[in-house]
């Protein structure tokens, strides 16, 4: 009769099957060896306990499989020849039960012995390790120390269904993954070299300064640790800044309403300062701030205390030289808006659209100027003929810009 070992360790498992089949299976726990060996088996699994670390024996299609357990990692790197002190760097280095490593693995001792005793009878050997890289690591090093064997059969499961786990049984890989295999032991190696020689190296360090204290440090460890150190470094020499922010706190539609200058934080607190007086200054309603889309905080803007204001400011204007243009909007017009040159300094003069300028202000225009309607509209919002006449300002300064003065032909 052929023996088929089916070991499944921690986390993962190894087996062997011939055609006559006596399977060893070793579990990453006695609850999962448990589970594997009652999907595999065609009837009750038998358990078998020595030395209290259980296995099972179970047939699968007439094929008799030995499942036993192990616990994590039963083999560690340690140094080939031990020296005392803390001697560094050290690079001969190899595989030996973790057991002869650390007495807090200790345990694994016993649950590597049952492996290797219930290994001894099996043809061919099957990986059944969680598939990932410490469980390559893990089937890898069984298969080498435990079995004697140079490579086996793979199983490949993500959970620990029946379906699952006979599928993976019955189509198992002939080899082990071997590039999962050889990345996870020289993740292992270069965790060594790296946490071992400059732990010892630390240590000797701080131990010739007159004290002694075991410093620790590796691959992951060490640069995480520097990450933090310098973030904590950042911290204590930050310097707050003062700064300001202007907060809009009001109602839309019935519904509240949030919003923050666009301009976010003031670092400067003049400039916060200037935008809170003109606010005070213009007396604005908070609709009206909305309605303006940020524009208010954006545009010099200016508050006359009354209509004769407006046209000393004219008078003055004139009497510095400024060729000024003063243009009123009204429906009653006398010319289009587009029929009158803007390319010159400029008032534009719109009222509200349902009263319109006062006479007063109307009477500083040069002009008045209609904007063409159809239909039965007489007029447009404040809002949509001042953009209407602005836009035809931009129009025609812009093509002016674009031309020859002398030829007006464009440049």
């Amino acid at each position: 009769m052929t023996r088929n070992l089916l070991a499944k360790l921690s986390p993962g498992a190894t087996t062997a099957q011939p055609e006559v089949t006596n399977t060893w299976y070793s579990a990453m726990t006695p609850q999962a060896a448990k589970k594997i060996a009652e999907a595999l088996a065609d009837k009750k699994p038998k358990k078998e306990l020595v030395n209290k670390v259980p296995y099972y024996k179970i047939t699968h299609n007439g094929k008799e499989i030995v499942v036993g357990c192990a616990v994590g990692h039963l083999y560690g790197l340690a140094e080939v020849e031990k020296k005392k002190g803390f001697q560094y760097p050290v690079f001969d280095i190899h595989w030996v039960p973790t057991s002869e490593i650390s007495k807090g693995a200790s345990f694994s001792k016993k649950y590597l012995n049952v492996l290797k005793k219930i290994a001894k009878g099996a043809d061919i050997f099957t990986v059944a390790t969680d598939y990932d890289v410490e469980g390559e690591v893990i089937g890898l090093n069984v298969v080498r120390y435990t079995c004697k064997k140079k490579d086996a059969r793979r199983m490949k499961f993500s959970t620990l269904t029946k379906n699952d786990l006979i599928s993976s049984y019955e189509h198992a890989a002939t080899h082990l993954d071997w590039p999962q295999a050889e990345a996870g032991e020289t993740r292992h190696k270069l965790d060594w070299y790296y946490g071992i020689n400059l732990s010892r190296a630390m240590t000797t360090a701080i131990t010739k300064s007159g004290m002694f204290k075991i410093l620790s440090t590796g691959r992951v460890q060490g640069p995480a640790l520097k990450i933090i150190v310098d973030r904590e470094k950042e911290i204590k020499a930050f310097k707050p800044v003062p700064y300001w922010q202007i907060e809009l706190d009001g109602t839309t539609k019935g519904s509240p309403i949030i919003a923050w200058h666009k301009e976010d934080k003031f670092w400067d607190k003049k400039k916060a300062d200037e935008v809170m007086k003109k606010l005070v200054e213009l007396d604005t309603d908070p609709q009206t701030v909305r309605a303006t889309m940020g524009s208010l905080f954006a545009l010099p803007i200016v508050r006359l205390a009354d209509e004769t204001a407006l046209s000393r400011w004219h008078q003055d204007l004139r009497a510095a030289g400024l060729p000024l243009l003063v243009v009123a909007s009204s429906a009653h017009g006398q010319r289009a808006h587009f029929e009158v040159d803007y390319n010159r300094p400029l008032t534009l003069l719109v009222g509200s659209e349902r009263h319109g300028l006062p006479s007063s202000i109307r009477e500083e225009a040069d002009v008045l100027v209609r904007l063409p309607m159809v239909g039965r509209a007489t007029s447009l919002n404040v809002a949509a003929a001042t953009a209407a006449l602005v836009y035809e300002v931009i129009r025609q300064r812009s093509v002016a810009a674009a031309t020859d003065p002398g030829t007006g032909r464009p440049v």
